[in-house]
């Protein structure tokens, strides 16, 4: 049986559809998009220790987020919601890899049929990071989907676009075995160019991004580029185009800069994309950098 190629017309229906991350976030009512800054270097700071703690103290005396983005103008609405969040609520939570007593706990609780809140407490994490857990460990597949998985996935996508709703991402994954993100990225990018970007693609992500700026999210950016997903419009983005950051040859890899990055890699609060940040530089060249690194046996363990 031949697979039905999905058309334009109900991906631009489903795509803009987010799937949920936070799903303990999903009570909170998001700003307007008015309130979104439109220029994309103040989504991509550090946090500071300052900034965080002036971030909870604003909030607890009771102002409103307008005001607080007032007072901390580096930082849109929505950022703020959420990381006011994470320090509210996942404070003293454990972080970091799953250990295997840790998923064997889980497993036993979770078909035992006790809610995912009980289990976070248990276990000491997150809602959020118990159900992304739970979400990965069912997924019975790795590999590509097979022509019988698309199948069943572009007949919800279908079904969903004719009813005007987001496709069911949870139900999708106990049919084909493969995780919920996956099977979203899968849709989102079926369409799209692969391979090395042309000239012109790079070009269509400039102008959109200086029309547009993050204001509309990456989905509008890729619409604007056309054959692309906002997977890939972010990805060359911040490794290679993003202007506010400098670029870095191989030639100008000193000991100093390797010892600096491996020693911000190690600590495990920033990742590789914001090391590169918050030295200045795009990410490109740090993702391969870590790579070579990582070869020559310099790239230790994180602490957990």
């Amino acid at each position: 049986m031949p697979i039905a190629r999905p058309t334009a017309s109900f991906l631009r229906v489903i795509l803009p559809h987010p799937m949920p991350q936070h799903p303990t976030l999903s009570h909170v009512n998001v700003p307007h998009i008015r309130t979104f800054r439109s220029t994309p270097r103040l989504l991509h700071i550090p946090w500071t220790k300052e900034e965080a703690r002036r971030l909870v103290e604003l909030r607890t005396s009771g102002k409103n987020w307008d005001d607080i983005q007032t007072e901390l103008p580096n930082r849109t609405v929505l950022a703020l919601r959420e990381k006011y969040f994470a320090k509210t609520h996942s404070a003293n939570k454990k972080t970091g890899k799953w250990t295997g007593e840790e998923k064997q706990t889980l497993k036993q609780l979770y078909d035992s049929g006790i809610p995912v809140s009980e289990i976070a407490k248990k276990l000491n994490r997150t809602d959020d990071s118990v159900h992304k857990k739970i979400n990965y460990m069912s997924a019975t597949k790795a590999g590509c989907f097979t022509k019988a998985d698309q199948i069943k996935i572009f007949a919800e996508v279908k079904r969903a676009a004719r009813e005007d709703e987001p496709p069911r991402w949870n139900w999708l994954a106990e049919k084909t075995g493969f995780p919920p993100g996956r099977i979203f990225k899968f849709v989102n990018s079926y369409d799209k160019t692969k391979g090395p970007w042309e000239p012109e693609e790079e070009q269509r992500l400039l102008d959109a991004m200086e029309k547009y700026g993050l204001k509309y999210g990456w989905g509008k950016i890729a619409e604007e580029v056309g054959t692309r997903s906002p997977d890939q419009c972010s990805t060359v983005w911040h490794d290679r185009l993003d202007p506010q950051f400098k670029d870095l040859a191989c030639d100008d890899w000193t000991e100093d800069l390797d010892r600096t990055f491996l020693e911000l890699h190690h600590e495990g609060n920033l990742s590789i994309r914001e090391i590169a940040h918050a030295l200045g530089y795009k990410s490109g060249p740090f993702y391969r950098r870590f790579k070579t690194l990582k070869k020559r046996g310099l790239v230790k363990v994180r602490e957990e």
